[in-house]
């Protein structure tokens, strides 16, 4: 019976997604403002809770003192969820036409860089910064909050 309510539970769940999403795919675009101001409130939350992390993992590490590789994968563990839910939302949301080929570049680097950082978590501390691109892409379509 257990079985049975957790199956009927998933299948409202999903009929629940393809509804949401129907609506989203239907909706109009949104302006350039709307998008810009949407966009940024999710990477504002997005650098709040990295910032969070930063802290949880590598606060109580001295000026000089680089952190131990349990210590990056635990964060890296944490921290792709986040900017991977970054990318979903960002991508969620209906952009302008004008933003369109900005928006979707942007989105493409940061999937890019979220999964090279998935298979070799050292790029996060190496002299190049794996965002960096991703940053310039952001500013270039009015995401500061996401640079």
């Amino acid at each position: 019976m257990k079985r049975i309510i957790a199956v009927a539970v998933v299948l409202v769940l999903a009929g629940s997604v393809v509804v949401a999403m129907a609506g989203v795919a239907n909706a109009a675009p949104l302006t350039e403002s709307q998008f810009k101001k949407k966009a940024n409130a999710i990477c504002r939350a997005g650098n709040r809770e990295g910032d969070a992390l930063d802290n949880k993992f590598f606060g109580n590490l001295g000026q000089n003192e680089a952190p131990d590789q349990a210590t990056i994968d635990a964060f890296v563990v944490e921290f792709v969820p986040s900017i991977q839910g970054q990318i979903d939302a960002i991508g969620a949301l209906k952009e302008p036409k004008s933003l369109s080929n900005g928006v979707n570049k942007l989105l493409n680097e940061g999937q890019r860089v979220l999964e090279s950082l998935e298979a070799d978590h050292s790029l996060l501390f190496s002299d190049n910064n794996p965002f960096a691109k991703t940053s310039k892409l952001a500013k270039a379509v009015g995401l500061k909050q996401c640079a």
